[in-house]
């Protein structure tokens, strides 16, 4: 008499058993990785599998997973993560890579790290230009910071250049107030503006 096959849930649970990562596992079964680590988490959540290895908040992967947690079902791409915790890129990988072994946290199809208690983001074929919006400025700031400021400029202004016009105006406003304030003197004036960039902040509606 021939057995039926066992279910997903069942060979999950049976290779983390035997030792194997949410990467081995996902291999093995020729499953996503965002598959895998989502039925670690309910076989963990029902206790049949013991829970995965502390993470020290004060570490890297520890400092990654908390504004990724923080980002919710909007999730955090590696470049916005890599300019809030201002790390080196092997050294981020390496972080990124040890909260997905220790299902802790998933990458999504579109790319961007979610806690795996968030349902993943759909699949979908067409760019969403809206996606990495937010990681625009980010970087922009990491290349400032790095004493760049007028390839930090140029780069926003690019941005600005390619994005469609429409419904992300707003984004573009942004990224041209970044830019004039990133070549902005580093003076203020008596009421605490920046010197030159009043006038604009009221235009704006900034003031």
């Amino acid at each position: 008499m021939t057995l039926p096959p066992l279910s997903f849930r069942a060979q999950v649970k049976r290779l983390a058993l035997q030792g194997l990562s949410p990467r081995e596992i996902s291999q093995a079964l020729s499953r996503s990785a965002a598959a895998v680590q989502r039925m670690l988490y309910k076989l963990r959540l029902a206790g049949e599998l013991p829970p995965p290895d502390a993470i020290d908040p004060s570490s890297l992967p520890g400092r990654a997973l908390a504004l990724i947690e923080a980002a919710g079902d909007v999730g955090r791409s590696a470049a916005a993560l890599q300019a809030e915790l201002i790390c080196a890129p092997p050294d981020l990988r390496r972080a990124l890579r040890r909260l997905c072994e220790l299902e802790a946290a998933r990458e999504d199809a579109d790319q961007r790290y979610r806690s795996v208690q968030v349902a993943p983001a759909p699949v979908t074929t067409v760019a969403r230009p809206s996606a990495g919006l937010e990681d625009i400025v980010g970087h922009a700031l990491l290349i400032a910071g790095k004493g760049q400021r007028d390839r930090a400029i140029a780069f926003l202004r690019r941005a600005c250049d390619r994005l469609p016009p429409g419904k992300f105006q707003a984004y573009v406003d942004n990224w041209l107030v970044i830019a004039d304030l990133l070549g902005a003197p580093e003076t203020r004036g008596p009421d605490g503006r920046l010197r030159g960039y009043g006038a604009f902040f009221d235009v704006a509606g900034m003031g």
